[in-house]
């Protein structure tokens, strides 16, 4: 049975908030042992919200064809603190998702969208020479009609966000001495922001 992406979007994420599209990346990236993400957004201006676009750039274990096969099926998880859903709130914001994995001598590529069906997508996998983990996310063709403050894209608003939503886990990961750092960078005209988030833990 297809699933109509568009209408599950609308079902579980009503009135969703722009930050969730950082969060849910940020949460897979973490999911895949990624130890360094960059968080590039670039805007032509704050009245001109359909020119927003999002890079997410992570050093995890990319998309192998286990976390393919997830990524294609709402509902499937397998832990308890995940409903499967996550990615449709990119959905709600953007019109077009380009993912660029790459790992295990392998470089995957996709574009996730309204239209997304694993059975007919334009996903393509062809073989490296070199062994290079790089997992790009591309989220372009904004469908805001206004952005309501430059808050919600701000690096330090979302440090702060970054930091409330993953408190739990960055502490574990003290724990751990696993190391994680964060980097935000803002790009509006000529105006350049740029935040650092550094969990670095060594022995």
């Amino acid at each position: 049975m297809k699933i109509d992406i568009k209408q599950a979007a609308r079902i579980f994420f009503q009135n969703p908030s722009l930050e969730m599209v950082f969060i849910e990346a940020i949460a897979n990236s973490i999911d895949a042992n990624a130890t360094k993400i960059d968080i590039d957004i670039s805007i032509e201006a704050l009245d001109k919200p359909e020119t927003l676009k999002i890079k997410i750039t992570d050093n995890g274990g990319g998309f192998t064809d286990e976390r393919y096969e997830k990524f294609c099926k709402l509902l499937k998880v397998e832990e308890d603190t995940h409903k499967g859903v996550g990615r449709l709130v990119y959905l709600c914001y953007f019109d077009k998702i380009s993912i660029s994995s790459k790992y295990d001598n392998k470089h995957r590529t996709f574009t996730y969208d309204t239209e997304f069906d694993e059975d007919d997508s334009d996903m393509q996998e062809v073989p490296m020479a070199e062994s290079i983990y790089e997992t790009i996310i591309a989220f372009e063709d904004c469908s805001l009609q206004r952005l309501s403050s430059y808050t919600t894209i701000s690096p330090e608003y979302l440090r702060k966000r970054i930091f409330e939503e993953f408190y739990p886990r960055l502490y574990l990961m003290k724990q751990d001495k696993k190391e994680l750092v964060i980097s935000i960078n803002l790009d509006v005209q000529k105006v350049k922001k740029k935040q650092i988030i550094c969990v670095r833990h060594t022995q």
